[in-house]
């Protein structure tokens, strides 16, 4: 079985989003109308764009127009405007500090002209998000959040699961506690009664743990062997039926598959109801709202894909289609989806450098396919991935750290079901 040799965390974030499209003709009251500026509507406007952030920085940069002596920078929280001046330069860059996370600005540059100020440039939008890093166990690969916001990791090289809870203060977790499960745990899910499920890569099993009387106390209700090879990914459905991530369907290792464990009437007792054959090396599974399977595969190329199960109505799944646009560089196991459907997935590098990690989103572009919307890069190296009530993204990186994206996500994001069924994280 294939292992990455764990790497030196380079810490880089990078959010690039631009918006184009003003019209208008007269004025500076608004983007949109006949009352509006046109910002893009001829050389005396700067053409603006994001050069880069920082979490809650952000540089923009522009086009200098002939004769130009002087620009003003103007934001808003509204797309449309009005906009208000932040500041001037003379020069065709300017920084903007200490913005909220989770709330999107609008930006627009006028140039200083013989003739006066400029009509708006285009619009180019902005939302920061903070990072936070809490320190976890050795390789952290799966990560689930249950219903109270606790946040659950699987930490493979200490055969351990650490539970952190969340505090008054933004920002802050504390560890409760941390339990022992078997070997190699990469998959972990939260079902709605509050049980543990981890699949342990190294001895081919599943584990439920249950919650006791005594908080923070969990013990083992079952194990159940894996009917594929190494197992990674799971997740659970609203019907409570376990869905484990294959990374070989036998030990030939052609390719991955999908096993299905459907609870029966004896409580604690599953039985195998199901294999599904994916794509090559499979490593993330998630399940959306329309009850689909998504399953990320890292074997398909550098640049992976992403197979979709979707049910057949009458028991059962097939492979519904796979996707490949967009997949980042080496998707090496985390998937998660969002509750306007968006799909979250992590790379283990940004690029062929693999100077660091990056998350990809694809969004639904219809009831057949997704299209590549945007890419950020995060510190560390890319594993698991799970999506708070709060629209917040929780990635592991393999060398003991976890970190939250705070405000990254338009929110709240987070998938729930209907009725009392709480699907834990999909995939980690």
């Amino acid at each position: 079985m294939k292992r990455r040799v764990k790497k030196s965390l380079l810490f880089s974030s990078l959010l690039l989003m631009v918006l184009a499209g003003c019209s208008g003709t007269n004025g500076k009251n608004g983007v949109n109308g006949t009352n509006g500026a046109n910002g893009a509507n001829g050389s005396s406007s700067p053409f603006v764009s994001l050069a880069n952030n920082n979490g809650q920085q952000v540089l923009l940069t522009w086009t200098q127009p002939y004769g130009a002596t002087g620009y003003t920078v103007y934001s808003s929280t509204v797309s449309g405007g009005p906009f208000s001046a932040l500041g001037t330069t003379t020069t065709a860059v300017y920084s903007i500090n200490d913005l909220t996370p989770g709330k999107t600005y609008y930006f627009v540059v006028t140039a200083l002209l013989s003739s006066g100020e400029s009509p708006y440039s285009n619009v180019v939008s902005f939302r920061p998000y903070a990072l936070y890093a809490y320190t976890v166990g050795n390789s952290p690969y799966g990560i689930a959040i249950d219903a109270s916001g606790n946040v659950w990791v699987a930490n493979e090289s200490d055969n351990t699961v650490t539970e952190l809870t969340p505090t008054a203060v933004s920002g802050v977790y504390q560890t409760i506690a941390t339990y022992n499960v078997g070997t190699s745990p990469y998959g972990i899910a939260i079902d709605a009664s509050g049980n543990m499920w981890v699949s342990n890569e190294g001895d081919n099993t599943v584990m439920e743990l249950s919650p006791t009387s005594t908080p923070g106390i969990y013990q083992t209700t079952a194990t159940y062997a894996s009917t594929g090879e190494y197992p990674y990914g799971i997740a659970i459905d609203k019907s409570g039926s376990i869905f484990l991530e294959n990374e070989c369907v036998d030990a030939s290792c052609n390719n991955g598959s999908v096993t299905e464990l459907s609870p029966t009437s004896t409580p604690g007792i599953y039985q195998t109801n199901t294999t599904y054959d994916v794509g090559y090396e499979p490593y993330g599974i998630a399940i959306d709202k329309s009850g689909n399977i998504l399953v990320v595969n890292y074997g398909a190329g550098n640049n992976g894909s992403v197979t979709e199960l979707s049910p057949t109505g009458t028991g059962g799944y097939y492979t519904y289609t796979t996707y490949t646009a967009g997949i980042g560089y080496e998707p090496y196991g985390g998937i998660a989806v969002d509750n306007s459907g968006n799909v979250w997935i992590t790379n283990y590098c940004a690029d062929s450098n693999c100077n660091n990690a990056s998350v990809t989103e694809l969004s639904p572009l219809d009831a057949t396919d997704y299209y590549y919307n945007t890419t950020y890069d995060f510190p560390g190296y890319g594993y698991g991935i799970a999506i708070d009530a709060s629209g917040n993204l929780w990635l592991v990186d393999g060398s003991s750290t976890l970190t939250e994206f705070n405000g990254i996500t338009t929110g709240p994001q987070f998938w729930p079901y209907a009725g009392p069924v709480f699907p834990g994280s999909g995939m980690w």
